[in-house]
């Protein structure tokens, strides 16, 4: 192997320079952001490539530290054109005037932005985004409420917006205003109250996934739901395909009327919110609102369900008899179904076989990260039950068995290795473990 130092080269010094700035922009993306200031100070060259790495994204919480970044904004026009993606997330409450004076000069100069949070409900920022046009702006998500300073700020971005997180308390049907036209919009989060007014029909379809997920989602009178449900199906129903709902339990108006209207659906997520401990429905309550929505939705292909605690709680979970056991009354009931993540956020995937030449049978396979010792040899119990039927499918069984049951045993061996001072006892006993399993695989198959 041929090995050539860099300072033995002709023009050392200028060899990163030149590179192509493609190459040099990659290469910098990877550096932490002291190498990237250090780096920064070589040379006018390396701080113009260190300026558009460091300043593309920014993410803030804290308004001192905003301000500092905002007067290099100001200064230097290569950090401002540098900046694609902007967050404001700040937990100071109290904000001066002047800093929304001061933010309103930084916006007007970042005319590359593409992306834009404004994790605040302040009405200051509304006064700061007044004025601003980002000709490249795809993605907008704020917590401020929809008044008239923020339709007149979507209505000059409607040709650009792609994504629209609208997170504010504030409900359309007090405002006089025409319906936003949005001919770009592929995804919508928020109040599904606002889907009558920001989700319209476009002459090119793009609209493929909608989430109403804001917190006053609860409010809504069902009558409004029906209305935004019919109203998306009659503008959108040819090509939205995901659609997530937050809500107390799965079988409120909401997630019914979704169902009901929106029959065309491949991913349906479903999140349950709690906000007192009577409200924490168990496992097996969900998985039976779940069964009755399926039936109108006999395109779903990815069911996924989830909680959102207002206080910390402990989530019921099940083993992996009751998981596979209810995976497979959903995909009875949905026959395209291939993928499950339950309410204790284990996740089940269904596998395609083949068998006997050109035929197939399918089997359900929880994650592999969410094995344990128990559950591994309950798995195998069920998998050797459901192989019973295809005497194919018993050989590939200790193949993926093998797999996945080893890559547990080796991890957890690592884990205790490290931490204790008996990891070679506790590998040894973990490889007596594997070689159990695999021959009962073995004794398995060969009975079959």
């Amino acid at each position: 192997m041929l090995t050539v130092g860099l300072n033995s080269c002709p023009n050392s010094q200028s060899f990163l320079i030149q590179l192509p700035p493609e190459i040099i922009s990659q290469i910098v993306d990877y550096c932490p952001s002291s190498s990237i200031l250090a780096l920064s100070n070589v040379c006018k060259s390396m701080q113009e490539v260190g300026v558009r790495s460091l300043y593309r994204h920014l993410s803030f919480t804290k308004a001192s530290r905003f301000l500092k970044c905002c007067y290099a904004l100001i200064r230097n026009n290569g950090a401002a054109s540098s900046v694609r993606g902007l967050q404001i997330n700040l937990v100071d409450r109290h904000i001066l005037f002047a800093f929304f004076q001061i933010l309103a000069t930084v916006l007007r100069r970042l005319h590359n932005l593409q992306c834009l949070e404004v994790l605040h409900d302040g009405p200051g920022f509304q006064w700061a985004l007044e004025s601003c046009y980002f000709p490249h702006l795809s993605l907008l998500r704020t917590r401020l409420p929809l008044t008239q300073d923020l339709i007149n700020f979507l209505s000059r971005h409607s040709s650009t917006i792609s994504e629209l997180h609208l997170d504010g308390q504030s409900s359309i049907f007090t405002l006089s205003h025409v319906p936003i036209t949005l001919p770009n919009l592929t995804s919508f989060t928020g109040n599904p109250g606002f889907v009558r007014f920001i989700v319209q029909r476009q002459d090119k379809p793009r609209l493929s996934s909608v989430h109403m997920t804001s917190l006053n989602i609860m409010d809504l009178e069902e009558v409004e739901i029906i209305e935004a449900m019919k109203h998306l199906q009659d503008v959108a129903g040819e090509t939205l395909r995901t659609v997530t709902i937050v809500g107390s339990g799965f079988a409120g108006p909401l997630a019914r009327h979704a169902s009901n209207y929106l029959t065309n659906l491949k991913v349906l997520g479903l999140m349950h919110l709690s906000f007192m401990e009577i409200e924490l429905f168990s496992t097996e309550q969900l998985c039976e609102e779940v069964k009755l929505l399926l039936p109108n939705l006999p395109q779903l292909q990815r069911l996924i369900m989830g909680r959102m605690h207002s206080v910390s709680t402990q989530t019921q979970t099940l083993d992996f008899a009751e998981g596979h056991k209810l995976v497979v009354e959903f995909s009875s009931i949905c026959p395209g179904l291939d993928f499950v993540c339950l309410p204790d956020d284990t996740e089940w995937n269904r596998i395609r076989i083949p068998n006997n030449g050109s035929s197939y049978f399918y089997i359900w396979f929880p994650e592999v990260s969410q094995f344990s010792v128990a559950s591994a040899w309950q798995l195998l119990d069920i998998l050797c039950a459901e192989g019973r039927k295809y005497p194919s499918w018993l050989s590939l069984l200790k193949l993926i068995l093998k797999e996945a049951v080893g890559k547990w045993y080796l991890n957890e061996a690592r884990e205790n290795a490290s931490n204790s001072e008996n990891g070679p006892d506790i590998q040894e006993s973990i490889r007596t473990a594997i070689e159990t399993l695999l021959n009962e695989i073995d004794k398995r198959v060969e009975g079959n």
